[in-house]
């Protein structure tokens, strides 16, 4: 990118950034998150790829495991899976740092443009790399091989 082409971009940011706040924008983006996870939360969802690969998948036990914790179940939740509360941890940042960049920029694509949003990408990226690597050990037997699908 040329650095004209990178000023203007800039410039533009700038300019979305300062018109805001947008808290009706902030409410939706929130609801919608919330929307999305409730089926899975309530337990009235299947996991897609265990219904039609019957194979366990990255994320296999993640669901199951972020239960248990909600419901105390410390030692059953690392047991299903390990990496259940960094995951939280890290999606949660991702809908923190989408509802605020709504509320400030009245998009939630534009989290890139605030350091929580750069924060919260980085901490996802961090978090599916540790993921597809825990899978990689389950699947050679580490940590009690894969859990059941």
């Amino acid at each position: 990118m040329t650095s004209a082409a990178g000023a203007v971009l800039a410039r533009e940011t700038r300019a979305r950034v300062a018109v805001g706040p947008y808290p009706l924008r902030a409410a939706g983006v929130a609801l919608a998150w919330g929307l999305g996870a409730l089926p899975a939360a309530a337990g009235l969802m299947r996991c897609p790829v265990a219904l039609f690969a019957h194979h366990a998948c990255p994320g296999c036990g993640l669901t199951r495991a972020a239960r248990m914790l909600a419901h105390g179940d410390f030692a059953g939740s690392l047991h299903m899976h390990a990496l259940a509360l960094p995951q939280i941890l890290a999606s949660g940042l991702v809908v923190l740092a989408t509802t605020w960049a709504a509320y400030r920029t009245g998009t939630p694509t534009d989290l890139m443009t605030e350091p929580l949003g750069r924060l919260a990408a980085k901490a996802f990226l961090a978090a599916q790399a540790l993921l597809l690597l825990y899978y990689l050990a389950r699947a050679f037997g580490a940590f009690g091989g894969l859990p059941p699908v």
